[in-house]
């Protein structure tokens, strides 16, 4: 049940990445169902981002868990991780 709850307290978290810069709110979190390890997460982004550097799926941005660097109060994704993402990211996801 504390998962539960937890996973609701994340929904609609500011997402921020290490430079400062606001990427939107978080809108889900995917997970692989077999071994229960988050994958992705989908960010609702904000008006004024240019959301050209990132990879998308319909109106979201889709951020690999593993470029997620801390939650708090705020969601911080790791700018160079996205970066190493971004250039290789398609093939990884077959």
């Amino acid at each position: 049940m504390r998962a539960r709850v937890f996973l609701q307290d994340l929904m609609n978290k500011k997402v921020v990445d290490s430079d400062g810069t606001e990427i939107g709110s978080l809108h889900s979190i995917t997970a692989d169902a077999e071994t229960g390890f988050l994958q992705k997460i989908f960010v609702k982004p904000s008006l004024e981002l240019d959301t050209s550097r990132f990879k998308k799926q319909s109106d979201f941005i889709v951020i690999p868990f593993e470029a997620v660097s801390a939650v708090r109060d705020v969601v911080v994704i790791d700018s160079k991780k996205m970066a190493e993402q971004k250039g290789g990211g398609e093939q990884r996801e077959q």
